[in-house]
């Protein structure tokens, strides 16, 4: 569908959907947190937005595959929800792939997660000039890249699970989290998963791990612990680039 400014109320499809805003934004008919869209996979492009801070809020969106959630200007808030949908078949506690979302122009990225705790892997989140914010209730956060402020001055970055861990989603030394500062809050562990550490280049961090787990992280750069969190019997393993400095 190719529109100037669309105002979702519910679309369900067992397939695809794509939405595009040639010349306006995507939002939510209303201020809650029920599924807009309904599918396997959905592909959302806007030139001024898709959901908002304020108003009606966060697109909600129960599928598999977050293809594509582009815009140029005014962000992306999405709320990714994975509870059960008979609609399109989907299980449960499903897990949901946000392949891209990119704030082209200028604008912050709002990730939130009401409902369902399945997996949410982060494959590629990117603003140009904003901040990254990721948000879930329940279900681990699966990292790959996370960039805030491609273009402009780095932004903040902040990934928090109230019932979950914060992994990588591959077992390698490439950077998971860019940006000014990065806050990493989790209950099961952070970066202590099969493929190892979260891998940051920020030059200032908070973590926290509540329950079970461990935090590992790498920094490639000189780093400012802002604050450290780690359940009894847990430990923290921060490391930073050879001959760089860990300040707290």
């Amino acid at each position: 569908i190719g529109i100037a400014t669309a105002s979702i109320d519910s679309i369900a499809n067992g397939g695809s959907v794509t939405l595009t805003a040639t010349a306006g934004s995507i939002l939510d008919q209303a201020n809650d947190a029920l599924a807009d869209v309904i599918a396997d996979s959905v592909t959302l492009a806007a030139s001024t937005g898709i959901g908002a801070s304020a108003g009606n809020g966060s697109i909600d969106v129960n599928v598999s595959t977050v293809t594509s959630a582009t815009s140029a200007t005014g962000g992306i808030y999405l709320n990714l929800l994975n509870d059960a949908s008979a609609a399109n078949s989907l299980a449960a506690n499903h897990a949901v792939t946000v392949t891209l979302a990119d704030a082209t122009v200028s604008g912050d990225i709002v990730l939130t997660g009401t409902a369902g705790t399945g997996d949410r892997i982060l494959t590629l989140v990117d603003t140009n000039n904003g901040n990254i914010s990721v948000q879930v209730a329940g279900g681990n956060l699966i990292l790959g890249v996370l960039t805030a402020g491609t273009g402009g001055p780095l932004g903040t970055v902040s990934v928090d699970t109230d019932a979950g861990a914060i992994e990588d989603n591959a077992n390698d030394a490439l950077v998971d989290v860019i940006g000014s500062q990065a806050s990493l809050s989790a209950t099961a562990g952070i970066g202590s998963g099969v493929n190892g550490s979260i891998d940051t280049t920020v030059p200032q961090l908070s973590a926290y791990n509540s329950a079970t787990g461990d935090i590992r992280i790498v920094n490639s750069i000189d780093l400012e612990l802002l604050n450290l969190g780690i359940t009894p019997g847990g430990q923290a393993v921060l490391n930073t680039a050879v001959g760089g400095l860990v300040n707290i």
